[in-house]
């Protein structure tokens, strides 16, 4: 977990509109955001794929799943519970088996935050050889409904609905 102490390699310019820094990890497998603090918010994957979100057989759940907030920092909990339904139906999740290696697939609330930071991020992804949040859309780990995924425009940060299993989104794993 990245600290911003001395092992830290690289620091971006801190945001002044929210106090929150962009520092390289250790390892340098990540970015991660500092709050005032000095707490780890999120650790940003440098690299990412494009995924649909669900398999063709994800579609027509019995058990309705959808997300009760948009603002919560909770990704890895949203995720594991995905991974734990679509694990009992059987259901193939591409956007979810993306985000396993590193972590998880990022709440709404995670997301946005992402967002905000975006330019620092960026700056700091390439500067560690990774590649950058682009502007397309970006599927969260909140369901809108059995079908249907919330995804995050990443030009103007607005949220919109996507059919999981017919539209492919960006995928970018964090963890803390």
């Amino acid at each position: 977990e990245a600290t911003g102490g001395e092992n830290v390699s690289q620091e971006v310019e801190q945001t002044a509109d929210n106090g929150i820094r962009c520092v390289a990890t250790p390892d340098n497998d990540g970015v991660a955001l500092i709050d005032g603090d000095g707490q780890t918010l999120l650790i940003v994957d440098l690299n990412e794929s494009q995924q649909a979100f669900g398999g063709d057989e994800s579609q027509d759940l019995e058990e309705d799943v959808a997300s009760p907030s948009m603002t919560g920092l909770d990704g890895q909990q949203r995720s594991a519970f995905l991974i734990d339904f679509y694990g009992r139906e059987e259901k193939i999740v591409p956007a979810l088996d993306a985000c396993a290696e590193f972590g998880w697939l990022p709440s709404g609330g995670e997301m946005a935050l992402i967002f905000s930071n975006k330019t620092a991020i960026n700056e700091m992804i390439e500067s560690l050889g990774g590649t950058p949040i682009g502007d397309g859309r970006y599927w969260t780990s909140q369901r809108f409904s059995n079908e249907r995924m919330w995804s995050i425009n990443m030009s103007d940060g607005t949220f919109g609905i996507a059919l999981g299993t017919a539209s492919v989104a960006g995928v970018r794993a964090v963890k803390k």
